[in-house]
Parts: structure tokens; C-alpha cells; sequence
């Protein structure tokens, strides 16, 4: 995960008011993208889960 801006190759979501820029090769493989913040005693930060209709999931 990056910060960058869009190009003609991107797509641009928005999920509850914030903005999130999308590879269209990602967006068409993948029926959805869940991007969680977690907290545990050993690890924090962001988690990205890929889900496809193929297939269960992909972190």
C-alpha cells in the first residue's frame, strides 16, 4: 500500500468518505478488497484481504 496519485491505469473508490485508488487489473480480478486496521499484543497496522469468486481469499 502507497500513497500516489491516479492514472489512466487506476481506479478510484470511495469507502465511507475516504478515497482509494485502485489498479484496474485489481479491481477486475477481485470482487472485493476489505482494507482493517488492527491491534494485537505482537503486530499493528493495516490489513488488505483480496476476495475473488474463484477463490476463498488472498492476504
Amino acid at each position: 500500500m502507497s500513497l500516489d496519485e491516479a492514472t489512466k491505469d487506476d481506479v478510484l473508490k470511495d469507502v465511507d468518505g475516504i478515497p482509494f485508488i485502485i489498479d484496474k487489473k485489481l479491481d477486475d480480478q477481485y470482487d472485493a478488497i476489505k482494507i482493517d486496521f488492527r491491534r494485537t499484543a505482537f503486530r499493528r497496522g493495516f490489513n488488505i484481504t483480496l476476495r475473488s469468486s474463484g477463490s476463498t481469499q488472498c492476504t
